[in-house]
């Protein structure tokens, strides 16, 4: 199983606890799909490969989410970047495996 390390946007409640905004949370791909579709988090880091050899679809990542993984990967001028530049840029430096 994959696991994401967000940070929540807002409270949340996971596992019955509630979780203050800003806090970094690793969850299960679906529920951390979801936390991002809603906009109640944002990417930290991409998945952990648990043996499965999963990879990031960085086409499903939002532009925000893409410029936080080329933030980490130290890409240049990726501000500047289309989404598709930004995917582009992260699978040449890496970043999708």
């Amino acid at each position: 199983m994959k696991t994401y390390e967000l940070k929540l946007t807002r409270a949340m409640v996971i596992e019955g606890g509630v979780v203050r905004a800003g806090t970094r949370v690793m969850l299960d791909e679906a529920v951390a799909k979801d936390f991002l579709r809603r906009g109640k988090a944002e990417l930290v880091s991409a998945p952990a490969d648990d043996g499965d050899g999963g990879q990031v679809d960085l086409g499903k990542l939002n532009k925000a989410q893409l410029l936080e993984v080329a933030e980490q990967l130290g890409i240049q001028d990726a501000a500047d970047m289309t989404k598709a530049q930004l995917v582009e840029a992260i699978e040449a430096a890496g970043g999708a495996e």
